[in-house]
């Protein structure tokens, strides 16, 4: 997998060779590196050309303001993974983008489409397709850009038997992933509960991470992810007004944790799912 790393750069002598190595010294090797400098009147370029046969592609030329630059970065990458790297900013160690490249999850890629507009069309289009896009509107303030998600795309659970009901479940594993692994009975039970949550009202959205899936309203109120052997829901409730049971429902406002939520319910089975409604309820009636 290649990833592209983007600098752009205009007179800053000082910091610039930092950046420079800090990318050259990675120990991931599929890099591609691209420099953009904006004419520099200072010795920027000459450090730079110091590196030039590491450096990918160099150029050097007038632009019209950083996110000239960087968009001119953007066309030159042929990365299937892009990340910029200010100038003034150096990788804290050699590992880093083999860290990012780790981590990076290939099940359920997503596409971001970013304009400074969409009309309803548009996001009925995104609805029907079932697949995991983001749509993202921008307005720019003089040096300030703002982002809005306009909608919250699903990751559709499949209910297919599992090739196998005794895989083991890695720590590192996506939702995806493990609900591949877990038994049919518990994929059954995350449907049921899925359905459930979505049908509390229409202001129930769905959003998908690599690790849970999140129903929320205008914040998060129920978070999900799947175990060998049980669900966890996290709960948007203050645990002061909730009656705790050992092994089933607890506090956990003071622990860490994926997802959003203070309470957590621990559900193996169907009766578990059952007396854990009417907390889903007051997640959602609540918030």
């Amino acid at each position: 997998m290649k990833i592209s790393i983007i600098t752009v750069v205009r007179n800053n002598q000082d910091t610039i060779r930092d950046a420079i190595e800090s990318v050259l010294n990675q120990t991931y090797k599929d890099i591609e590196y691209i420099i953009i400098d904006g004419a520099s009147t200072d010795k920027t370029l000459e450090i730079i050309n110091e590196y030039k046969d590491k450096i990918s592609k160099i150029i050097s030329e007038p632009d019209r303001g950083i996110y000239d630059a960087m968009n001119k970065g953007l066309a030159l990458a042929s990365g299937e993974v892009v990340g910029i790297l200010n100038s003034d900013d150096f990788y804290i160690n050699n590992l880093v983008i083999q860290k990012i490249a780790d981590e990076i999850d290939w099940t359920a890629p997503c596409v971001i489409c970013i304009a400074n507009n969409f009309n309803k069309f548009d996001l009925h289009a995104v609805n029907q397709m079932q697949r995991n896009i983001k749509l993202v509107k921008y307005k720019k303030y003089d040096d300030l850009i703002l982002f809005e998600h306009l909608n919250a795309p699903d990751f559709i659970i499949k209910n297919e038997k599992n090739l196998t009901e005794t895989a083991n479940l890695s720590s590192d594993d996506s939702f995806e992933m493990r609900y591949q692994k877990v038994s049919q009975n518990l994929k059954n039970l995350c449907c049921d509960i899925e359905n459930y949550i979505e049908s509390l009202g229409d202001d129930v959205s769905r959003h998908q991470t690599k690790y849970y899936i999140a129903f929320k309203k205008v914040k998060n109120i129920v978070c999900m992810e799947l175990f060998q052997k049980y669900i966890i829901l996290t709960l948007k409730l203050d645990p002061k007004n909730v009656e705790l049971e050992a092994d089933f429902i607890r506090d956990i406002s003071n622990v860490g944790h994926h997802g959003t939520g203070d309470v957590e319910v621990k559900i193996r089975n169907d009766e578990d799912f059952e007396k854990s409604k009417e907390l889903i309820d007051r997640a959602y009636n609540e918030n």
